[in-house]
């Protein structure tokens, strides 16, 4: 790029001057011919670097080697000397490379060589030091030129050093000065400025029209940038046409000038159009490769889905970002949620530096970002203190006071943002749309009755359970609208292959209760969700931030649309063969932020089995017949049924992956616990012959930093932004905004209150400390087992507040998973089934089942032998643990300690699930059949399918 080629040029100069000097006692002949020095001229090393022959055939190339050629023979350089050192700063404008200011310095000195102490060279130094943020000293040198002569342009030049320091008063005074002395474009175009900052968009839009209309055809590129910042100041106001419009102008005036590109890139991903940006945005970032540009480029990279060049410049971005404009790359980090210490001291160093409105937001962003909320509201309220109309200082405003629970003022900070939202970036946008949700649903639902809330929660408990099931079958409000979405359980737990490798499995369920017997089978993951397991490693646990993001991405086709035989054609033989109609294909890829920034992979690719049809489907059922109800899981891979065994996809480095149809393995008997409470002794399952889709990926250890280590998992669902219907068809656009979220079992239905349900499900892990942590700490579930299920049990009444043991399983809300231990027992059939029992030791209670698993990297449960650890849930989750009757021992009791006695009532009576589980991958019940199962019936009669 142009910045490393014109490095190394100064250090060709340098090596010039260096070659002068040992040739001192030579003859003039005998000096190198790579420069030249006038008799006329003084001799020294800035004038030896200023002189250095200029090449290129730009304008400004042009200018520069003109301006050198005149000071061979006129017989005052000064004047000449003083254009080249402009002609140094044009070319810095124009190229955005700032050595061409290192230049125009070196210009400075000669000047001052050769006349010491002339205001032209004041006037060169201090725009030199004005565009390389030394500001103190540039506000020095400006305040002597206003003194010592007072013209136009020395006023400008002190204008703009205070207005950069946030002195706005004082740089109005200034302006006001400098276009009482030439009311020109310079002067028009500053006002604009100081305008807008002020919060008079109108006002900026006039004066910037002013502006343009009075620019000087002969400076091509302040005319350009008059244009980019009007057509800016429209873009705000949504006036995309004019915009674009003067975008044009800027560039016609300017060939390929880096900010008018930027801002047609910006007005693009306003529009939506995403696939328009990417080409003049990366034209302007390779023109000027600063953080704003490549930010830009990298969001509007990332929603066309080009990871690998998102990546690539990104990773440039973090190399130079910090060098090139360490506030924009401090802002960049806390908006991505990475390095916020870095952010934070990049913030901290500027505002040593400047104390203008956008440095103060930047530092109050960072402290955001780095967890310190209360640090940063101070700043947020100084940086809004001029009443500038920016959609960025909105959005941070209303963070911030939503990290402080100022729920209305979040809300009044929001409510600015939206006539601008389209100045945001993309990855702006997204957090943007799910804070909004967040502080509405805060908002609207805080005001509900005592009564009704603690109604709802003993409506919404599972015997100290989730709503309607396990995880989230049916959790918050919004989610159930959207079943393809809507998360149903996760797993998370360390199995062991025939070589004794070790391996983390990730499993999560969605689509809640498919009625397997449905006519058209158009149960089926969404191509319009992208769905994900998020894995935390090391601090990230914590803080709940995910390091490494698997994400599933499907695609649906139709071998055949000429048909009402929507899945199939005939018998299914084989996976994908021609009679499957309706085939799925999907990708897993890998975002990878161990290194700091995120850096994406293919995992691999694979195929969706049919679902369990019956006729259609007789491999997954008893005897390979479609009459026959559902096989059972098996003990070994030899055993699993035809569709399942070509579903098991194996990728390099040692993943395996499967995503389709299964059994619902969750458990319990929800009908009777939403039925006032009222358990029976004939319990039934209420998941029991419903289906759901499944997810399911073995993770290599060595792949996660081996299994000396706890991590976190949880996973998210996005949906896009926007729905645009259509007669063809729908068409999805905009950035993925997270819908859904799953981690512990139960924490959203049987804790979280009704008025921030849906905001879980919109949030990311790493607020849970701030916003849920009461919920756990204070669980209302105790109370509500204190008032209806332990008097006249005998049981000691369950701890209500204070409940750090709690606060250690679901803040943040990640499933932890100890990879140290052996591989976790696995469910079967019970302990008795004659072909697939349980695991010898398996307890579906876990810990307090006696099922415990020995850790070498904690100290384990108090009362125990060093690192006991529980078998089960809370260490991780496996198919087949009891998480109903784990979670109320759990409220009940008081741990640690921990005692193997569970003080509870005896449970929901429900213990197992009504089909036999796999106890190889990928773990999960075969699918139930639709034409043959059976739907809530007792549980002793269900362990034979």
């Amino acid at each position: 790029m142009k910045r490393t080629s014109d490095g190394l040029r100064v250090l060709f100069a340098m090596g010039i001057i260096f070659s002068l000097a040992a040739c001192e006692n030579n003859s003039q002949s005998n000096q190198s011919t790579s420069t030249f020095q006038a008799n006329h001229i003084a001799t020294n090393d800035a004038c030896s670097i200023a002189l250095v022959p200029h090449q290129g055939t730009d304008n400004s190339d042009l200018e520069i080697i003109r301006r050198q050629k005149q000071l061979k023979t006129d017989l005052d350089p000064v004047p000449y000397l003083e254009r080249l050192g402009w002609a140094y700063v044009n070319k810095a404008r124009t190229s955005f490379d700032p050595g061409y200011y290192h230049l125009a310095d070196q210009t400075a000195q000669c000047i001052d060589a050769n006349k010491a102490g002339t205001a032209e060279s004041l006037l060169l130094r201090g725009h030199v030091a004005h565009n390389l943020h030394q500001f103190r000293s540039a506000e020095k040198i400006a305040r002597e030129l206003v003194t010592k002569r007072g013209l136009w342009f020395d006023h400008g030049l002190l204008g703009d050093v205070l207005m950069d320091q946030g002195k706005l008063d004082e740089a109005i005074n200034t302006y006001q000065k400098m276009m009482d002395l030439r009311p020109g474009p310079q002067a028009f175009t500053r006002a604009a400025h100081v305008r807008w900052l002020k919060g008079d968009l109108s006002g900026a839009i006039e004066m910037m029209r002013i502006a343009t209309r009075s620019s000087d055809p002969r400076t091509p590129e302040s005319a350009a940038w008059a244009n980019v910042r009007l057509g800016l100041y429209l873009l705000q106001t949504g006036e995309y046409k004019k915009a674009a419009a003067l975008f044009a102008v800027s560039l016609a005036l300017s060939p390929d000038y880096a900010p008018a590109l930027l801002g047609q890139g910006r007005l693009l991903l306003a529009q939506g159009r995403a696939e328009d940006a990417v080409k003049p945005l990366t034209l302007a970032a390779q023109l000027n490769p600063l953080p704003e540009y490549q930010w830009t480029l990298i969001d509007s990279l990332r929603l066309t889905g080009d990871h690998e060049q998102a990546d690539a410049i990104e990773s440039s971005l973090d190399h130079n970002g910090d060098k090139e404009d360490p506030r924009t790359y401090a802002l960049y980090l806390a908006t991505i949620d990475e390095k916020q210490m870095t952010a934070l001291e990049l913030a901290q160093k500027e505002l040593d530096v400047r104390k203008d409105v956008f440095t103060l937001d930047t530092l109050a962003w960072a402290l955001n970002a780095a967890g310190q909320p209360e640090r940063a509201y101070p700043y947020m309220k100084q940086a809004l203190r001029e009443g500038t109309q920016d959609a960025r200082l909105f959005y941070h405003a209303g963070v911030i006071a939503h990290a402080n629970d100022n729920i209305e003022e979040a809300q009044e900070w929001f409510s600015k943002v939206l006539p601008f939202k389209q100045m945001l970036l993309p990855s702006e946008r997204d957090e943007f749309d799910r804070e909004i949700v967040a502080v509405d649903l805060k908002s609207h639902l805080s005001s509900l009755t005592w009564n009704i809330r603690i109604t709802a929660i003993a409506a919404s408990l599972v015997f100290a359970s989730g709503s309607a099931s396990a995880s989230s079958h049916m959790d918050a409000p919004l989610i159930t609208l959207d079943p393809a979405a809507n998360t149903t359980d996760l797993y998370a737990f360390v199995d062991q292959d025939e070589n004794g490798e070790k391996n983390l499995v990730v499993a999560l369920g969605v689509y809640p209760f498919e009625e397997p017997c449905i006519g058209p089978n158009k149960y089926n993951f969404d191509d319009d969700v992208r769905y994900a397991i998020h894995i935390a490693l090391g601090d990230d646990v914590r803080k709940g931030r995910r390091t490494m993001s698997y994400r599933f991405e499907f695609d649906t086709k139709y071998k055949n649309e000429n048909t009402i035989l929507q899945s199939y054609l005939g018998v299914v033989n084989d996976v994908d063969d021609a009679n499957q109609n309706l085939t799925q294909t999907y990708k897993i890829t890998l975002d990878d932020r161990r290194s700091g920034h995120s850096r994406h992979s293919t995992v691999g690719n694979g195929v969706v089995p049919p679902n369990n049809q019956g006729i259609a489907t007789p491999f997954y059922n008893q005897g390979d017949d479609g009459e026959n109800p559902a096989k059972g899981g098996v003990a070994t891979e030899a055993e699993l049924d035809r569709y399942t065994a070509q579903s098991v996809f194996e990728f390099d480095k040692g993943y395996r992956a499967f995503a389709g149809q299964r059994d619902d393995g969750f458990y319990g008997d929800i009908q009777a616990i939403f039925d006032l409470l009222q358990l029976r002794a004939d319990a039934k399952d209420s998941q029991g012959g419903f289906n759901l889709h499944m997810m399911a990926l073995e993770i290599p250890l060595d792949q996660i930093g081996g299994d000396q280590q706890i991590v976190g998992v949880y996973a998210t669902t996005e949906r896009l932004q926007h729905r645009i219907l259509r007669q063809k068809g729908d068409k999805n656009r905009g950035q993925h905004i997270q819908v859904g979220r799953q981690g512990n079992p139960l924490f959203n239905e049987a804790l979280v209150a009704i008025a921030d349900k849906d905001l879980y499900s919109r949030t990311r892990a790493k607020n849970d400390k701030r916003l849920f942590t009461k919920y756990a700490e204070t669980p209302e579930l105790a109370a509500l087992l204190n008032a209806l299920v332990v008097p006249g049990t005998g049981l000691n009444p369950a701890q209500e507040s204070g409940r750090d043991d709690l606060v250690a399983i679901y803040i943040p809300d990640l499933i932890k998973v100890d990879l140290s231990t052996g591989p976790a027992r696995l469910a079967g059939g019970g302990a008795d089934h004659p072909t697939n029992p349980d695991d010898d030791g398996f307890s579906s209670l876990g810990v307090f089942g006696g099922d415990v698993l020995t850790s070498s990297v904690q100290d384990g449960l108090p009362g125990f032998p060093q690192g006991t650890i529980p078998g089960g849930w809370p260490n991780g989750r496996r198919f087949g643990d009891d998480v109903i009757d784990i979670a109320v021992t759990a409220v009940l009791s008081t741990l640690p300690p921990l005692a193997l006695v569970v003080q509870g009532p005896a449970g929901d009576g429900v213990n197992q699930n009504d089909m036999v589980y796999n106890k190889v991958f990928p773990y999960e019940s075969t699918p139930q059949n639709g034409r043959n199962h059976r739907h809530h019936g007792d549980v002793a009669d269900m362990q034979d399918l």
